[in-house]
């Protein structure tokens, strides 16, 4: 993705994950406990308050291996910025846009510091 910013690939990647954990192959049983981020929405509500990014999204093959990845990461953030993404791609609803863009902030500065880290592991 030649000329775009970190950000707007980490919302591209964000997009692609949520269709990704939208599917019902493979995904965690919402209803378990170990559903954990799954269970904040479901397939059959695709259609509600559709939030932007998501509602244009091209029928694009997904990419499980950088969904799955980025669902990692997305456990690992605080409550308030895990639930704003979720809610805004995931559940595809409204979500106050400044608190969005700094959870998406959030998201690219843990997957850096996490890629730091295992670069500096790798020496």
């Amino acid at each position: 993705m030649t000329g775009l910013s970190d950000f707007d690939v980490m919302v591209a990647r964000l997009v692609n994950w949520s269709r990704w954990g939208r599917q019902d192959s493979g995904r965690p049983d919402p209803e378990s406990v170990t559903g954990g981020i799954y269970n904040m929405g479901r397939a059959d509500r695709q259609g509600e308050g559709e939030s932007g990014e998501d509602a244009e999204a091209p029928a694009d093959p997904i990419d499980h291996r950088d969904a799955d990845n980025l669902d990692g990461y997305i456990m690992r953030l605080r409550p308030d910025h895990k639930r704003s993404i979720v809610v805004y791609f995931y559940k595809r609803r409204p979500v106050h846009r400044p608190l969005v863009d700094e959870a998406i902030r959030s998201l690219c500065d843990l997957e850096e510091a996490i890629q730091r880290t295992n670069a500096r592991m790798r020496r």
